[in-house]
């Protein structure tokens, strides 16, 4: 923020005291047979001198510190941003702009008609209001979408229609975040209207760095750019791509570095693997895949599906699985059932693109390169089907940002180092479940549960990679949130760990969660990432 001048009632009286003694001794050595007792010289006109010089000095004292490193680090509360930016401009960091949350809504409408959603037209979600970016038309013949603009009705499969449109948040901050599927109310008359949902995760907005985070970020930017060691590294991933939060270089000497493939089983380098964080929580992102009727059971049809590696965005899991034409309707939370998740890669290059050597399916996982085999039940078909026969559905992925965007940027041939080859990976996710019970003895105060989730899954996602999460940590946010009456009774943490084998270990955390140390298959504390959701912190209030 600016640096406001003090008002003059609020100043330090040490200050004005001091003020008040530098100018009756300057008049002294200049008139020493002036009075300087109580009267109308000391007590109207060096008194006000006073408080305007104590009130200038202190206004030039923050100009001062706002131009130290020291004295920002020591209090980033008293600088003016703009002194900031221009000091550390010279370590070539950049203050992170503030910016909208946006995404995709789609609209679910009882009859193909033609219609237009006007540029401005606004939804709501939980009284936070979010605005259509451009005027979206609806046509029902494939051969009409002409426009970017342009949207085509689709059947969804139950009798009704649905079409999307984009929209951004009205104002900025994290918290207009949407998971996938958030219902939505329009603000305006839409002709048959069903139900509106986030299609898709919305991107999350930011507000605008403050002076104690870019500071944080100092380290990178005096960190020369490249691949000389893993702070370097580091430095040239984040100053290209800001929102990753953290990375994991895993080379020569590493013990989860597992990628050598020569005749004796040796570490001979020439390796790295970069494992990614971005700020937040895991994507949900929609693909649509042909599937094969490959069997049958009671509780219903087998079908297999393919994911190429262009669909498959370095995905974690699978969260939901419809048929295609029920993708709008999210009273389906999860879907059909996954039996079965086969991961492999697929390095074929695509011209002149460099490949990192990848030789075991583990070894591509969570990368760029992926594929994916999934086998999953289809409890709605009544088996009549011929095996063979192919249908399409809608699988909802969860993944990491970024992998695939900073993987070809380190492939570009300006980029990559000449003496070994780079595998990016999104980190192995860790994702947590938190309960909290609470006790309240003040029965007229109402303990703001949301804020409480919010703040917790808040800290938990900003710890980086080989950051150990402490109840203690938890216990300790929530505090800073309650009054007096109010105390913390438990804190319940429950971790699902999912290896890049396709395995899952379930974690139970008393006081510390413990991460594995399992460096044959890539997994360590130094490798894996802690995710909260917040609708994954569970709170109770108890009245005592």
């Amino acid at each position: 923020m600016a640096i406001e001048f003090p008002s003059l009632t609020g100043l330090s009286q040490e200050n004005v005291e001091q003020a008040r003694a530098l100018i009756v001794q300057s008049l002294r050595e200049k008139s020493p047979s002036l009075e300087f007792r109580r009267g109308v010289i000391h007590d109207i006109i060096i008194h006000l001198e006073s408080v305007i010089h104590a009130a200038q000095e202190t206004y030039a004292d923050k100009f001062r510190k706002s131009g130290s490193i020291k004295e920002i680090s020591a209090d980033p509360s008293i600088a003016d941003n703009t002194l900031v930016d221009a000091v550390l401009s010279n370590f070539l960091i950049t203050r992170k702009v503030s910016n909208r949350s946006t995404g995709s809504i789609i609209i679910k409408i009882t009859d193909p008609v033609l219609l237009v959603v006007s540029q401005g037209s606004s939804f709501t979600y939980l009284s936070k209001s979010y605005s259509v970016i451009s005027s979206f038309a609806t046509k029902t013949n494939a051969l009409d979408v002409i426009l970017a603009t342009d949207r085509l009705l689709n059947y969804t499969g139950d009798g009704y229609y649905s079409f999307t449109v984009d929209v951004q948040s009205d104002d900025i901050g994290e918290v207009f975040s949407l998971p996938q599927g958030s219902p939505l109310s329009p603000n305006f008359a839409i002709p048959g209207f069903i139900s509106a949902h986030a299609l898709n995760d919305f991107f999350s907005g930011k507000a605008e760095e403050t002076n104690k985070e870019l500071l944080l970020r100092l380290k990178d930017g005096i960190t020369s750019d490249g691949f000389s060691n893993k702070s370097a590294i580091a430095s040239l991933i984040k100053k290209n791509y800001p929102s990753v939060m953290d990375v994991a270089a895993i080379g020569f000497g590493d013990p989860e570095q597992i990628r050598y493939h020569g005749i004796m089983p040796i570490s001979e380098g020439g390796k790295l693997d970069l494992y990614i964080k971005s700020e937040g929580i895991p994507a949900n992102i929609n693909i649509d895949v042909s599937a094969v009727l490959i069997g049958f059971r009671v509780e219903g049809e087998v079908w297999q599906a393919s994911i190429p590696a262009s669909k498959a965005y370095n995905f974690y899991d699978i969260v939901r699985i419809v048929k295609k034409e029920e993708e709008a309707n999210f009273g389906i939370a999860n879907g059909y059932g996954v039996l079965n998740i086969s991961r492999s890669y697929d390095v074929t290059s695509s011209g002149d693109e460099f490949i990192p050597e990848i030789e075991k399916p583990i070894e591509g996982a969570f990368s760029k390169y992926q594929t994916a085999t999934v086998t999953f039940l289809d409890t709605d078909n009544e088996g009549v089907s011929p095996l063979g026969t192919r249908a399409n559905y809608s699988l909802t992925l969860r993944y990491q940002r970024n992998v695939k965007e900073i993987q070809d940027f380190l492939n570009s041939p300006t980029v990559r180092p000449m003496s070994f080859d780079v595998l990016v990976k999104g980190a192995m996710p860790l994702e947590l479940k938190i309960a909290v019970i609470i006790n309240n003895r003040d029965a007229s105060y109402v303990v703001d549960t949301s804020i409480i989730s919010y703040a917790v899954s808040s800290y938990v996602n900003n710890l980086k990679m080989n950051q150990t999460l402490y109840k203690s940590d938890i216990i300790s946010v929530i505090h800073r949130l309650l009054e007096s009456e109010q105390s913390v009774v438990s804190v319940d943490m429950r971790g699902k760990l999912i290896y890049p084998t396709g395995a899952v270990k379930y974690i139970n955390a008393p006081d510390v969660l413990t991460i594995p140390n399992d460096a044959q298959n890539m997994v360590t504390s130094r490798t894996t990432a802690i995710f909260l959701n917040k609708s994954d912190v569970t709170v109770v209030v108890k009245s005592v």
